[in-house]
């Protein structure tokens, strides 16, 4: 559901960020192929100890149950080469958000310049 919904909003905007879990390799590979199509796709590894995840799970307004943390924890398949890992244990979301968009802007640069650019 979420690779149409994905497919559908190509193009439309400069970036498409997708907030998921995605704690299986073979869920990642579904949204990886895009770069198939022409999309550049980044993998931002989110990483943070258990007992955080646990806190910050209970705090949720929406809290899932203790046991599907431990799980997903678990069972989570690290991907191989992210393009981006940030420790959430370490840095709060404003840092997490800065290191993201600090990280985006020399794409930025490198798009623009090809952009304006005649290839023979």
């Amino acid at each position: 559901r979420m690779l149409g919904e994905v497919e559908r909003r190509m193009g439309r905007q400069r970036y498409l960020i997708l907030d998921a879990t995605f704690y299986k390799e073979a869920y990642r590979r579904k949204i990886k192929e895009l770069e198939l199509k022409g999309e550049r796709v980044l993998t931002v590894l989110l990483e943070c100890p258990l007992e955080i995840c646990l806190e910050r799970n209970r705090r949720r307004e929406k809290a899932i149950p203790e046991r599907a943390v431990r799980i997903i924890w678990r069972e989570f398949e690290r991907p191989a080469n992210p393009d981006i890992r940030i420790d959430t244990g370490t840095f709060g979301i404003e840092e997490a958000v800065q290191t993201i968009i600090c990280s985006l802007k020399p794409l930025e640069r490198l798009e623009d310049f090809l952009a304006t650019r005649e290839w023979i």
